[in-house]
This record gives structure tokens, sequence and C-alpha cells, in this order.
């Protein structure tokens, strides 16, 4: 009796197709509603999902059509209806042999199962898709067919780059075809001559920029998943290894936290040879004493991904000319992030008693030594900050360094000792602050 109990629950448990669970019908419906607005009640919209994989690949929806319904069955199709405001599912029929090599999947045959997962109004067959569909009641065509434009992403690629590929292969003189997703739009435009075939990429694009609760946790994971393996990478380096074993470390880490497939290819490149191909993916070269690492990689978590790079030493510690690289790349950043117009209204000489607070301040925030003061400092000095401010940033940095404090001073001269120090060294940066731009301007002015 219990055999045959657990018998019966194993087969149940085989026969339930595999569906996502991040996201519930409720999203789904929210997301229609956005898309029935922008495209009015006299339009419909229509996704096609990806087709069916040439080879043992592992299977990846695209990302606009599960975004759309997260349906991850190839060869599915989503009709968005303005008219009636509602959304039909297209999906293929069962394939009994596909299902008994691969598993179950879900099918038009499971059209209930469907809409309760999705919240879909109706789930038929893709042979329903011929003569007479997207006519109303009254037999009419809609006036407008939405329909992405561009090509639709799936594992391991971004747009640009299909951009670049479809051109080349529609260049190539022995080969010459169309993208998917053109070839939809072109069969729109011959089967309903009388609609307005438009693209739905602008609508969709907008809409995926604002993340959901939901989405916000899953690229959080996929962030997190990507540090983890970043760290685990850093730890199994060593000089004689190969890039590719970096690629290993860090890749056991997003599979055995659920990430089945990579962001993108994995960018491992050590010393000079590589480190300028921005997409250098051979991860061949064999790592040595006094190389610097760039890693780039990242894991698809539930198809959402992150892209975090990184660089440290194959040795285990910067040396003097990696410092002074690392304050280089540290200034330059600071003035891509920090605005121009946020130097001068913090560290301006318009507001002068404020930027020199503001300079004593961060300079007892900023890490590292010289290598990374002076060329903030000097990118600082280029955006229009005042002199009085930096020189109380120096000032601060040389003379009230945390780290320096707790490290060296605080351990071999005692706390009493260092406090003496220290107390009047808080009053130095802003004095030496207004008296130094007192004297750069006067020193300017000769």
């Amino acid at each position: 009796m219990v055999i045959m109990v657990a018998s019966c629950a194993l087969v149940t448990a085989e026969n339930i197709p595999y569906h996502q669970t991040d996201f519930p019908p409720e999203e789904f419906k929210a997301r229609w509603e956005v898309v029935f607005h922008k495209i009015g009640d006299h339009a419909v919209a229509i996704l096609q999902g990806s087709p069916r994989t040439n080879g043992f690949i592992f299977p990846r929806q695209t990302n606009d059509f599960y975004y759309t319904c997260g349906i991850e069955t190839p060869g599915s199709y989503i009709l968005l209806d303005g008219r009636s405001h509602k959304v039909t599912l297209y999906l293929p029929a069962r394939d009994a042999r596909l299902e008994s090599a691969e598993g179950k999947v879900l099918s038009a045959n499971d059209a209930d199962l469907v809409k309760s997962l999705t919240g879909a109004d109706e789930v038929l067959g893709t042979e329903a898709m011929r003569e007479g569909w997207l006519r109303s009641s009254t037999g009419e065509v809609p006036q407008e067919i939405y329909t992405p434009f561009a090509p639709a992403e799936g594992a391991e690629q971004s747009r640009y780059e299909l951009m670049d590929s479809n051109a080349a292969i529609a260049g190539d003189y022995w080969d010459g075809r169309i993208p998917r997703e053109a070839n939809l739009v072109a069969l729109l435009r011959a089967r309903f001559w009388r609609s307005q075939i438009k693209d739905l990429t602008p609508i969709i694009d907008e809409m995926r920029s604002v993340k959901s609760p939901r989405e916000i946790e899953l690229l959080r994971r996929a962030a997190q998943l990507a540090g983890h393996g970043l760290l685990e990478a850093m730890h199994s380096t060593k000089p004689g290894i190969y890039e590719y074993q970096l690629e290993a470390a860090a890749r056991y880490v997003y599979l055995t936290n659920g990430a089945r497939l990579e962001g993108y290819r994995s960018i491992i490149a050590a010393g000079v040879d590589n480190i300028w191909n921005m997409h250098y993916y051979r991860n061949s070269r064999q790592i040595k004493p006094d190389d610097l690492l760039l890693m780039d990689y990242a894991p698809d978590y539930h198809n959402y991904v992150s892209d975090i790079t990184r660089m440290w030493p194959a040795g285990g510690k910067f040396s003097a000319t990696d410092r002074e690289l690392l304050g280089f790349v540290l200034a330059g950043l600071i003035q891509v992030m920090i605005p121009e117009a946020v130097v001068l209204r913090w560290l301006g000489k318009q507001h002068l008693w404020y930027g020199v607070l503001a300079g004593w301040g961060l300079g007892l925030l900023i890490p590292g030594g010289p290598y990374v003061t002076f060329p903030i400092a000097a990118n600082l000095l280029r955006q229009g900050a005042a002199p009085g401010p930096l020189i109380a940033l120096i000032s601060a940095k040389i003379l009230l360094s945390p780290i320096r404090v707790l490290s060296f001073e605080a351990p071999l001269l005692g706390w009493p000792m260092t406090a003496a120090r220290l107390l009047p060294s808080l009053c130095l940066p802003p004095l030496l602050g207004l008296m130094g731009q007192w004297l750069f301007q006067l020193f300017d002015e000769k």
C-alpha cells in the first residue's frame, strides 16, 4: 500500500509542468493594463516567444516575452487585445516525444492551468493563429498591430550585439537571412495589409525601465551572487594558474546558488596583453606573479542579470605602480559620478566656510594614501573646487588619517600621546584651508 501511494505521488510530480514562481498573475495583469493604456482601444499587441532550441542548449525565454507573461514554453505567442482588453496565450500542442526526453512543459493542452498561473483570459493552440485570426466579433481587423521591432534578447545577449550580428548576416552574400522579428513584421504587413504595423519596443522599454519590488529582489540576488563569485575568484588566485580557472571558481558559486546560466561570457584578463580588449573571452593566459587581473563576470539568476567588474593583483598586494594607477582611476570615477554643479555648490568659493568644512570631512573619509588623495584633489580642482576646501581636505588626510592612527600611531606611541597630537590637529585643517585660500589668491594675482 505504501509503495502504491509513493508511486502515485511520483507520477503526479512528474506530470506537473515546470513554471516560474517569481511573479504571480497579478503582476502580469498590471503590466497588461499599462500596455492596453499605451496602445489604445483600436489596437492589439503581439509578442513572439523564443523558438525551440536547435541543440542541447539550456532553453531560456526572451526578456520581453518573459516580462509580459512568464511563460517559458518555446514557440509561444501572447496577444493583448486593446479592443476587448482580453489577453490570449497561444502555446504549441503537447510534444510527447520531446517531453519523454526533457520532461513536461506547459502546452495548449494545459489551458486551465496556464490561465491560473498567468491570469490570461484564454489559452489556445498556435494552430488557432490562422485564417480569421485577429478579427473582431464584427469581422474587422485591428486598426493598429503593435509588435517589437528590436531583436529579442535571450541568454547572454544584448540588443546592440544582436543588431550587429543581424547586420553581418544580412550583409553576407551567401546568407542574407532577415532576423526573426523582422520576419514577423513582414508577415503581419503582408497578412494584415489594412492594419498599420507599429513598434512595441519603446512601450516595453519604458515599462521595463522601472522595476517592481519582485524584480528588484531578483536583481539584488544576481548582484550578490556576482560579488560572491568574484570574491571566490580572488581567493583562488595564485601565480601559475590560468584565467579560465578563475572563471570556474566563480561559476561554481553561481551554480550552487541557483543561477543556472551566465549573464554573459566571462572576461578575465591578466597582465596587459588582453586587458585592452573590451570583450576578451578566451581566458587562456597563465597568470604571472606581477600581473594585475581584471574580471568581468556575472550570473543570470532567474532571467535577471548583474554586471560587476573588479581588478586585483595576482600576488595579493598592490604594488606602488598599481596604487598610483588606482588613484587615477578613482579620481576619474569621481569626476564622472559627481557633476560639476555639485562640486561648485559644496566646494566652490561662493560658500567658502561650507566648502572648507566639507573638505575637512572628505579628508577624513577618503581611503588610501597620497596615490588616491592627490589625483582626487587635482580632478576636483579642475571641476571648479576652490583651493581652500582642497587644502583642508589634504591637510585632514595627512594629519588625521584614521588608518595611520589606528595601525601605527596608537600602537607604537600609546593613546595619551596620540590623543595629545590628534586634538590640536582637529582644528588645523579648517584654519589651513582659510589661510591657504587667502595665500592662493595673493600668489595668483602676482
